[in-house]
């Protein structure tokens, strides 16, 4: 379940429109990456999986649902998601078998705060002590080589802003703001975009994504709305 850009992408086309606001973007010059926040955007060389828990609980102009459940990504393809709870208030409400299939496309156990971004971001800013601790960088984030277009589309479009401890050099936060205007399909525009993560550290160290929020004001068809997306990340356990 990729979180970040992919999450937002994925909730931008699920409500099928968009462009993006403009936010105040520091002028400075690209620098080079600062080897505390090139740390915290490094994935570790180990490959462990982890099965997790999850609650998402999304709202938009169809209305609100809620769905509870849990990811296994070392079990076999079409059998990694388990929906346990399904709450959909909309006209036309998704049913359970949908809901799984949905799910099980994004079921590859990304839940981790390190693939945010690459590693070698741009316009790297740092600004100093964060009020609880830790080290603030605010850079231009960069999409995987092989993410898709959309998101290859929309993070070059986002100004970001990471907390990174200073002594074991794990991400504690995330944010990202889309400061360009992005439109999709000639059919609508995202007036404005904040998406925000929330890490805290696994036993191996690595840190992962407990709550994610996605916020966005978005115009389909000439008519605006608000998207919200809120993502729990509970009982996380290594498997495989």
């Amino acid at each position: 379940m990729r979180l970040s850009a992919a999450l937002l992408a994925t909730a931008l086309l699920a409500s099928l429109p968009l462009a993006a606001p403009v936010h105040a973007q520091s002028a400075a010059a690209a620098a080079s990456v600062p080897d505390l926040l090139r740390r915290a955007l490094t994935p570790p060389s180990s490959s462990q999986l982890f099965a997790y828990d999850f609650e998402d609980m999304i709202e938009d102009r169809d209305g609100k649902r809620t769905i509870r459940g849990r990811i296994d990504p070392s079990r076999q393809r079409g059998d990694r998601v388990t929906i346990t709870f399904l709450e959909d208030l909309r006209r036309k409400p998704a049913d359970l078998k949908d809901t799984d299939r949905r799910y099980e496309k994004n079921a590859d156990g990304d839940i981790f705060c390190d693939t945010h971004s690459r590693a070698d971001v741009a316009n790297v800013v740092d600004k100093g002590k964060a009020p609880g601790g830790g080290r603030i960088f605010g850079f231009i984030p960069k999409p995987e080589p092989q993410a898709e277009s959309m998101i290859k589309d929309l993070m070059p479009r986002m100004w970001a802003e990471a907390v990174v401890d200073e002594i074991s050099g794990r991400l504690r936060s995330f944010t990202a703001t889309l400061t360009k205007k992005y439109n999709v399909m000639l059919f609508g525009e995202v007036k404005s975009a904040t998406f925000s993560a929330q890490c805290a550290a696994l036993p191996n160290g690595r840190t992962y994504t407990t709550r994610t929020d996605l916020n966005a004001l978005i115009s389909a068809m000439g008519q605006p709305y608000r998207q919200k997306t809120v993502q729990l990340i509970t009982n996380v356990r290594p498997v495989g």
